[in-house]
């Protein structure tokens, strides 16, 4: 029988159950309660990562427009749905590019903070067919931006 702590051959160490040696080979003892290959450290859990669907993130979008014939102005409504978010802004854009450090309560006609899924009803440029507007959703400083491009009915 082996000692506790001792290597068997084929480098397999031997570990002790209850205080009391184990190994391989004949007589009466019990099977090892661990064993690992010399030289080989435990594994260790895996770490796992924050995932990006931890972000916040409009989930649904949708919009529509109407315009009086010949109004310069109309009405858009937008809704939308969002995961991990606490806040929504609304901020309509004169093209469809979202400018990088987009700062919603700095921009004139923005909409917010709103509810993390709703619905809100803005001011809409006649003068353009399609108007493009921006619903960012945020939790403290991250954040998830998705442009809506709204076509008016006349």
């Amino acid at each position: 029988m082996l000692a506790a702590g001792s290597v068997a051959p084929g480098g397999t160490a031997v570990a002790t159950g209850a205080g009391r040696a184990t190994g391989t080979g004949g007589g009466t003892s019990r099977p090892p309660v661990s064993t690992r290959t010399v030289g080989s450290e435990p594994s260790a859990p895996p770490v796992v990562a924050p995932t990006s669907s931890l972000a916040p993130q409009v989930v649904s979008l949708g919009g529509s427009a109407h315009c009086a014939t010949g109004a310069a102005t109309g009405q858009a409504t937008l809704t939308w749905t969002s995961q991990h978010a606490t806040s929504a802004w609304v901020v309509p854009l004169t093209s469809a590019t979202v400018p990088a450090a987009l700062d919603p309560a700095k921009v004139r006609g923005a909409e917010g903070p709103l509810a993390p899924a709703g619905a809100v009803t803005v001011t809409f440029d006649c003068t353009r067919s399609t108007g493009y507007f921006v619903v960012r959703v945020t939790a403290g400083t991250r954040h998830g931006d998705r442009v809506l491009a709204v076509t008016a009915s006349r």
